[in-house]
């Protein structure tokens, strides 16, 4: 199930992408995501597929701890690429948050005189030009 949702929603994205516009840098983190994804569940298929064919992984052979390792080494990269996507999404909740603050805090200083003073607005001046 993990491969098959794993390559819809990358069919998905890359179709939109083909056929509408480019990605944007967030798209592409939850690719690589979506990417790892699809390397966990081939390495977990493989371990399926042995103990099927009644030949299970024994501990301490080269497979086992080849898989082991693929495994290992791919949980680390979706926490990393989970990492980087907070971030992304972070950074730009914090740039349309400032841009939101910037165009309308002479609303705010009006609106809430009580909570400190606006950065831009040390003295009211009526020779200021408009922010936005």
């Amino acid at each position: 199930m993990t491969l098959l949702g794993a390559f819809f929603i990358l069919g998905r994205l890359s179709w939109g992408e083909y056929t509408r516009h480019a990605a944007t840098t967030r798209i592409r983190l939850v690719e690589s995501l979506i990417f790892t994804d699809v390397i966990m569940g081939v390495t977990g298929l493989i371990g399926c597929g042995l103990m099927l064919n009644k030949k299970p992984l024994v501990i301490d052979t080269p497979l086992c701890d080849g898989l082991g390792v693929v495994m290992v080494a791919t949980i680390f990269s979706q926490h990393l690429w989970t990492l980087s996507l907070a971030v992304a999404t972070f950074m730009i909740l914090v740039h349309v948050s400032f841009q939101l603050f910037v165009c309308h805090a002479p609303l705010l200083c009006v609106i809430i005189p009580c909570a400190s003073p606006c950065p831009h607005r040390s003295k009211p001046s009526h020779h200021q030009p408009p922010l936005c």
